[in-house]
Parts: C-alpha cells; structure tokens; sequence
C-alpha cells in the first residue's frame, strides 16, 4: 500500500468565526488534492469541533465528505447521543442514535 497523506484541515469561517464558510469548503479541499493530500481530519485541529452546534458540525462534516478526499471526522462532543448524530451526514449507511 502505497503511503497517504492525512491533513489536519482547518474549518473555513467567515464573518470572523460566526459562521462556516460553506463556500470555501471546495477549492480548500481541491487545493489540498492538488498537493498530494489524500485526506483530511476534519473538526479537530483547533477545537472547533467541540465548539460547533451540531446543526454547524453536520454542515461542515457534509461540506468536507463531498469533497474529492477521503474524511476523518472524529466527535468530540461530551454526550454519546450528541456525539453520533453526524455521523449519517457523513455516511448515510451508519444508523442514526435516536
């Protein structure tokens, strides 16, 4: 298996860290294709995923997952419940926790 590279991604912002940058999400990741990268974590390199309400860490785990590589996205919320519910956004094959 030949080596692959995994990215620690930051989360686009805009209007300072108000909201996620939906929009930068795209040339961000074909960027970092671009470069050799083959994955990205996402949601876990300066504690935003921890800070994100679950509808913005949904959005964002969706954003990246539609890219063209491969996504890591841990859950770092303190609830279990709260920690699985992102996780269909990424895979619709994983049952939601109800």
């Amino acid at each position: 298996m030949a080596p692959r590279t995994i990215a620690a991604a930051l989360t686009p912002f805009t209007n300072g860290p108000a909201a996620l940058d939906e929009a930068a999400f795209e040339p961000y990741l074909a960027y970092l294709q671009a470069g050799g990268v083959d994955g990205v974590l996402a949601l876990g390199t300066t504690g935003e995923g921890i800070l994100l309400s679950l509808a913005e860490r949904k959005a964002a785990i969706t954003r990246f997952a539609d890219g063209p590589i491969a996504v890591l996205a841990p859950s770092a919320p303190v609830r279990t419940r709260c920690t699985a519910a992102p996780a269909p956004s990424a895979s619709p094959a994983i049952p939601q926790i109800r």
